[in-house]
């Protein structure tokens, strides 16, 4: 077994690392895949992860952060690879692809075969074409032959292998087919479809914003932004789309979002439209003489509005997928043929969702801690408010305490006391100390005083009684 060694630079690989990305990095310098992500962690050089491009193709580059590259004493990295011209017969990335010449020219350019048999070569080596005995070899470039689906699937770093190669299995089982059973969701959905697009005030042909107005209620997903013609297609890519998510141990939600790994991942379809003048019937056309708006063609008649254009679907289908970006129609190649896309799009939006989750959940709690701190504040306030009142009203109490002891001593300066004022004396003392928070005498028929209220709310006359 032979090997060779593949030096990098290391600010060079950084710099082409965020360039262009790992895959294509490994493609370029024939590193395979794992290999490279290997001798990366080791020297610390980070490189962009499927998030980093999903942010970068939503044009979202304030969440697309590029990692600076860590100091190193190593200027350099070497990878030490298997040699591919040992590798015999068995299977490898670089093939030879062999050409035929066309029985019809007698030049030297050659046609390439597709079922031609193809050979492994060492990377190093000069690919050379089979020729006929009169004819000279002709050189052509290396082709490295590349599974655009698993160059997709690679790309989801998130997943480890076999969550991959289980990814992988089951592209190759997504079909569209013109007649199927259809999942319980979708057939229960193609019902209430049908059924709305049977109500009388449905207008296909009216602009998409103004088209169903107050007659919105209860109007099925999607029908606003499809016309009854697209829907056959929707059902289809639906239930080819759920079994697969399905199988990858997801679930379809009732709003006909899907859940995968944890994260709703929501979508829309829709179809262009196309304005064309309206045509008017003969009614339209009488009323619209009636009130004398022939001429123009349009406007408000009898409380109705009869519109000046059309709005035709076009059945060009656009697939939108959340924090996924989105498939068209394009050509011969509709969105059908690219579910898988649509699939792998699907798995790259569980990126996007679960970071966009987590930021909602994170502004949830700090509004929800904002909300406790001014509850405990306005708690604290509150109880301040009624501390200070207590305080107001003990020093009140205080105060007219010392006001009856003064009026007290008064008295008995004023002259002889009777038996009388003896026992008014003694019958004030005891208000007094009932009136007093440092004593809080217990009165019998006032009972315990509160203190923390005011000092004339225990003994305040009904306002009803104070004339009689």
């Amino acid at each position: 077994m032979k090997f060779k060694e593949i030096k990098f630079q290391r600010k060079q690989l950084y710099e082409e690392l965020w360039t262009v990305g790992i895959t294509k990095v490994s493609e370029k310098y024939d590193v395979p895949y794992n290999k490279l992500k290997e001798a990366l962690k080791a020297a610390d050089i980070p490189y962009p992860t499927s998030s980093y491009w999903s942010y970068i193709s939503l044009e979202m580059f304030d969440k697309a952060v590029k990692i600076p590259l860590p100091y190193s004493s190593a200027d350099e990295i070497v990878l030490q690879i298997r040699d591919r011209s040992d590798f015999g017969n068995e299977t490898g990335k670089v093939k030879e692809i062999v050409a035929e010449k066309k029985p019809e020219n007698n030049d030297n350019i050659s046609k390439l075969d597709s079922n031609a048999p193809v050979h492994e070569i060492s990377h190093d080596s000069e690919p050379v074409l089979s020729s006929t005995k009169d004819e000279e070899p002709v050189d052509v470039p290396v082709k490295v032959v590349k599974n655009k689906l698993q160059i997709m699937v690679d790309e989801l770093d998130f997943l480890n292998d076999v969550e991959k190669e289980r990814l992988l299995s089951l592209a190759e089982t997504i079909e569209v087919k013109e007649h199927q059973h259809y999942l319980p969701i979708v057939k229960n959905y193609k019902e209430k479809v049908d059924k709305w697009f049977k109500k009388p005030c449905v207008d296909p042909f009216e602009q998409r914003k103004w088209r169903y107005g107050r007659h919105s209620d209860g109007m099925p997903y999607l029908c606003d932004d499809l016309g009854p013609e697209s829907f056959p297609r929707v059902y289809r890519m639906m239930n080819a789309l759920y079994k697969a998510v399905i199988s990858l141990g997801g679930t379809v939600e009732e709003d006909m979002s899907v859940t995968l790994r944890g994260e709703k991942i929501s979508f829309r379809i829709h179809d262009r439209q196309k304005q064309i003048r309206h045509q008017l019937t003969d009614y339209e056309r009488k009323q619209l003489e009636k009130y004398g708006y022939l001429e123009r063609g349009y406007g408000s008649v009898g409380g109705r509005m009869i519109r000046k254009y059309d709005y035709v679907p076009t059945g060009k289908l656009t697939f939108s997928i959340g924090f996924g970006g989105s498939v068209t129609d394009s050509g011969d190649e509709l969105v059908e043929s690219r579910l898988v896309e649509i699939l792998v799009r699907f798995m790259k939006a569980t990126v996007g969702a679960r970071e966009a989750r987590l930021a909602y959940e994170e502004r949830q709690r700090l509004e929800q801690e904002k909300k406790q701190r001014e509850e405990e504040r306005r708690k604290r306030f509150e109880n301040e408010k009624e501390l200070v009142a207590a305080l107001e009203n003990e020093a009140a109490d205080y105060e007219m305490a010392c006001k009856i002891r003064n009026y007290i001593k008064a008295v008995e300066s004023s002259g002889e006391l009777t038996e009388e004022k003896r026992a008014w004396i003694k019958w004030a003392s005891k208000k007094a100390d009932w009136y007093d928070p440092t004593i809080s005498a217990y009165d019998e028929v006032l009972g315990k005083r509160d203190h923390t209220k005011p000092h004339n709310e225990d003994t305040r006359t009904p306002p009803f009684w104070r004339y009689w």
